[in-house]
């Protein structure tokens, strides 16, 4: 063909566009579009030598690595397939690994959000700690025409007055084992700085009399206590994080 013709040919526009369209068949057809991408890194490279090596008991050879290397790869493109066929949604055991993984990233998500339950506050960092004795009072003695709550005066046991128990308590241990009326009077017997003096309890055939009372810093919280602040804490972090996630989901068809 004479160069003059040639150069005629390549000037018109349809000549442009079917080069413009060799080029694009040829770029296309040295790619595969939507291919997936597995990367294969250095700390991938070092967990497959490390558990190869735990389970041989010795360092791997290079062929070992490279076969484990070979199914690590085919394990993650199966996996991938695998949701992108959906099999994750149809399968329940799947879904159900799935829902519990998700239950423990949300309690991890969330987890700063939700206050610690029971901590102290600053105003309860301390509690009263009690050794008091007590008196059951003989029948006569609680029908007598003394006044129920004097004080001072020695009172006729049942028994012989004892420390409960032998040493020091949390004043609301005290009150636990012998009611909020004989808790009452020794904290009246505190407040007033008698130790030593009975004090009778009022509407109680009982007396207490202090020994001793201060404030020590409040005990750690017994292990049942200390689990149910956790699950509630818990419960509330996985609300904290479940909340931001349906934010940016529509629910459509749920009748009223």
């Amino acid at each position: 063909m004479p160069p003059s013709r040639l150069a005629r040919i390549l000037r018109e526009p349809i000549a442009h566009f079917a080069m413009l369209g060799t080029l694009l068949a040829a770029v296309v057809a040295t790619m595969k579009p939507g291919r997936d991408v597995v990367v294969w890194d250095e700390e991938s490279e070092a967990v497959v030598s490390r558990s190869l090596e735990a389970e041989l008991g010795r360092p791997p050879t290079a062929a070992e690595r490279t076969a484990r290397r070979r199914l690590a790869i085919e394990r993650e493109i199966l996996v991938r397939e695998a949701i992108r066929r959906g099999l994750h949604l149809r399968d329940p055991v799947i879904r159900r690994r799935l829902l519990e993984k998700m239950e423990a990233i949300l309690v991890a998500e969330g987890w700063d959000d939700a206050a610690p339950v029971g901590a102290p506050s600053a105003s309860a960092a301390e509690v009263p700690w009690v050794k008091v004795e007590v008196c059951r009072l003989a029948d006569e003695t609680a029908r007598g025409g003394e006044a129920a709550d004097a004080v001072g005066a020695a009172p006729s046991c049942v028994a012989d007055p004892r420390p409960w128990p032998a040493q020091a308590v949390p004043l609301s241990r005290f009150e636990a084992a012998f009611g909020a009326g004989a808790a009452q009077a020794v904290r009246a017997a505190a407040a007033a700085e008698s130790f030593g003096t009975w004090r009778r309890v009022p509407g109680e055939p009982m007396a207490v009399r202090l020994e001793s009372f201060e404030r020590r810093p409040q005990a750690a919280p017994d292990l049942r206590t200390a689990h149910k602040d956790r699950a509630a804490r818990r419960a509330a972090a996985r609300a904290a994080a479940l909340e931001r996630i349906v934010e940016r989901y529509e629910v459509r068809g749920v009748p009223e």
